[in-house]
């Protein structure tokens, strides 16, 4: 009995010394670049890997990709990883588009027989964009309900943006083809990237505190806050941060009350806050 149990025991420790998986190692070259080598010696080129629990893209020369857009679209952050996105589209560019590369996130919400739709756009083009939507609602079964469009200017690069659709009467949106065009903005001075946004949460309500940092009048700033529970989007408000010439002026701070309505008695979990605006120059 005592040879069995050791024998036993012997064989439960070569199993585990034969599943024992040692981790491969991170390098870095000289210039910065991360590669990776497996426990096997070999490295991945021109293929995602998971390590350490996320998914990593190498190029042909065994380098990891960052904060850029992978050969397959996927989007991947400045640490490597792939982002995982909310969605509830299919997106596709106008072939006189300047840039695809636009980090979206996107949200519908049913209010009373009203769809909006709301994307969450991030610029990582090196240019100040005009984004122009087009897309289409459609039912569970595919089937166009509704059509709508809506645009943006003045998007600086590395700016978030909260562009919406409305779709009046029409409800039960299962999904959206959206069509998107990007233009460079000839005629707008970037200043978005100036105003500071401060959001607090009270509990029933968000009080956003925007300052404009920089050296000139932002114009038409807006504010929209989308309210959320888990994944969906449950309540939105918007407001406008402007004096009397529609201005946000340097050095100024304007707060305003955003309201969470909902009418069902249940809290939001989290929200998420983007402003809007523009300057124009018209070179006169």
């Amino acid at each position: 009995m005592k040879i069995a149990k050791i024998l036993f025991s012997a064989f439960i420790i070569s199993v585990s010394m034969v599943s024992t998986v040692f981790a491969g190692e991170w390098k870095q070259e000289a210039d910065g670049r991360y590669w990776y080598q497996n426990d096997d010696g070999s490295y991945p080129i021109n293929q995602w890997q998971e390590i350490d629990g996320k998914q990593y893209y190498f190029d042909a020369g065994g380098y990891m990709l960052a904060n850029t857009t992978t050969p397959d679209g996927s989007m991947v952050g400045a640490d490597g990883a792939k982002i995982t996105l909310h969605t509830v589209s299919n997106f596709s560019y106008s072939s006189n588009s300047v840039t695809n590369a636009l980090l979206i996130q996107d949200w519908r919400y049913e209010d009373y027989g009203t769809t909006l739709h709301f994307l969450e756009v991030t610029n990582n083009s090196p240019y100040t964009l005009s984004i122009s939507i087009n897309e289409t609602a459609k039912d569970s079964a595919g089937n166009a309900i509704g059509a709508g469009s809506t645009s943006e200017d003045d998007i600086p690069a590395g700016a978030t943006v909260f562009l919406t659709n409305y779709f009046g009467s029409v409800a039960g949106v299962h999904s959206f083809d959206t069509s998107i065009e990007t233009t460079i903005s000839t005629y707008c001075i970037p200043v978005i990237q100036n105003v500071v946004v401060e959001a607090t949460d009270l509990g029933d309500k968000v009080l956003v505190k925007a300052t404009n940092n920089g050296g000139v009048p932002a114009e038409f700033v807006e504010a929209t806050v989308v309210f959320f529970r888990g994944n969906e989007a449950v309540a939105y408000d918007t407001n406008y941060f402007c004096d009397s010439e529609s201005e946000l002026k340097p050095g100024v701070s304007m707060t305003k009350q955003m309201n969470y309505y909902n009418w069902d008695g249940v809290r939001y979990d989290s929200f998420k806050v983007h402003v809007t605006g523009r300057r124009y120059d018209w070179g006169f």
